[in-house]
């Protein structure tokens, strides 16, 4: 049996035969991660649409990150953005 890893107090470090595995396991999950979304599509899983709210100060400071990661995990989807906040707007 082979490690692929040591454990430290604080952290964890590949061993030679860690790092000679990884570029195998980075390679596998991204495989794995496509048949997922393949499969998805086929369900029709990836369709609709996606509605935000949030108030200006998330709307910029985390939804750009948050919105740019959904679009890379689901690149069949389309996504647009658009700016929908005033200074005085009021919820009805």
């Amino acid at each position: 049996m082979y490690c692929l890893f040591e454990r430290r107090t604080t952290e964890m470090e590949l061993t030679t035969f860690g790092h000679a595995l990884l570029p195998y396991a980075n390679l596998l999950n991204t495989e794995a991660n496509q048949a997922v979304e393949q499969i998805d599509a086929l369900r029709g899983l990836n369709r609709g649409t996606l509605r935000v709210g949030a108030v200006a100060s998330a709307a910029i400071m985390v939804l750009p990150h948050v919105l740019e990661q959904f679009c890379y995990a689901r690149p069949v989807c389309e996504c647009r953005s658009w700016r929908l906040w005033k200074t005085s707007w009021r919820m009805r």
